[in-house]
């Protein structure tokens, strides 16, 4: 046997005996309760829901071979997930999240390390490797929802749900290296005069780095360009004082009620849930940029009356939170109420014409054992690797 092939197996000795150890540990302190749930969290796809007002995140894996109404496989609850809303993953897998509220202010920023993601759901309260706060003035993060990352800085949509305060914030990606609680002046703050800001939703960037938010107020969606973006990154700003960036594109439709959530596919097309309508739209790259004042959307997907064992519900009830995977796989989120919500995922041929097509993939809160309430935001991983 060469060097290289010793070298080779050792490396290959020492990976089994991590994955078997870990599987273990699991089962012990009572996370996953199998070696092969833990194979199903390091080698195939899961899904991570927030959940409000429980104050955790959901774990649903093998998503390929999910029947209707799974349990998830496990659910972890921290102090530090106050409100949770958004949660998105940075290109190294480290899992970011933002919270309505926090241990002393109105909004927060957390995240779990991808190595610390192999222990986060077998324990309860675990503490994340970054917690931001805002400055101390209840202002700077009001409420933050949507996140996304754009080419390593961080972008957050401060709601203004809870004091009035909407903007978008950004976050460097030197900031972001703080390990532990912080408070942190924004790398950028702005906000927009002409319109003024309504609370925002879930931010989407396209192929060309072109950042997105719809307004729940004004029932439109935001756009900047990558150029506008650079021109007040890093002059900071704050609420008391924020940076004025107007957008470059304002998408209008008369079929907006009360916009919550927006993302890509991957074509292109920008799709957005509406809370109110129970509806999804998609609008073509043309339609997006044109600034037109009543552009039609190109699919509408309305919703499906469902049969389970419980009853009935719908596949489409009060939108919140959409996520697409590679494949053109759709997540969509239902956050019914306080305490009940559901899950629906849809295949991609389904969603190429208009109409009321059933989800391959549907779970609520109670058929899942009530152990998810309210779920607001997911995020997918596909083939998530240690």
């Amino acid at each position: 046997m060469t060097d290289a092939s010793r070298s080779a197996g050792a490396r290959a000795l020492r990976r089994f005996s991590v994955l078997v150890m870990l599987a273990a540990l699991a089962i012990v302190e009572g996370g996953w309760t199998s070696d092969e749930q833990w194979r199903a969290f390091a080698k195939e796809s899961l899904i991570v829901t927030s959940n409000v007002p429980a104050g955790s995140y959901s774990v649903f894996t093998k998503l390929s071979s999910l029947g209707i109404n799974p349990f998830p496989t496990v659910e972890n609850f921290s102090p530090a997930l106050v409100l949770p809303r958004g949660i998105t993953l940075d290109k190294s897998n480290n899992l970011w999240g933002t919270n309505c509220s926090g241990p002393t202010s109105d909004g927060s920023i957390s995240m779990f390390s991808k190595n610390q993601l192999q222990h986060l759901f077998l324990k309860d309260n675990p503490t994340p490797t970054v917690f931001i706060e805002d400055q101390g003035d209840g202002l700077t993060l009001d409420c933050p929802k949507g996140l996304v990352f754009i080419r390593q800085n961080l972008y957050v949509a401060s709601s203004g749900s809870t004091d009035g305060f909407p903007a978008i914030v950004e976050f460097s990606k030197n900031q972001l290296q703080v390990k532990g609680a912080s408070t942190i002046d924004p790398f950028t703050y702005f906000v927009s005069d002409t319109p003024v800001f309504g609370e925002l939703g879930q931010l989407a960037v396209d192929k060309k780095g072109n950042l997105f938010v719809p307004d729940l107020n004004n029932q439109v969606i935001y756009g900047w360009t990558p150029s506008s973006l650079n021109s007040v990154a890093g002059k900071g700003g704050n609420a008391a004082q924020p940076l004025k960036l107007n957008p470059d594109y304002i998408l209008r439709s008369s079929s907006f009620t009360f916009l919550e959530a927006a993302a890509f596919d991957g074509s292109g097309k920008l799709w957005v849930s509406d809370h109110h309508n129970n509806q999804l739209y998609a609008f073509t790259p043309s339609q997006i940029t044109e600034n037109a004042p009543n552009e039609v959307p190109t699919i509408i997907i309305s919703p499906v009356t469902l049969t389970t064992p419980t009853g009935s519900t719908s596949s489409l009830l009060t939108p919140t939170w959409l996520s697409f995977q590679s494949d053109g796989y759709l997540w969509v989120t239902n956050s019914h109420s306080d305490t009940f919500g559901s899950v629906a995922g849809f295949a991609a041929n389904s969603l190429k014409t208009s109409g009321s097509p059933t989800p391959q993939i549907f779970f609520d809160s109670d058929l899942s054992g009530g152990n998810f309430d309210h779920p607001v935001s997911l995020t997918v991983v596909t083939k998530f690797k240690f």
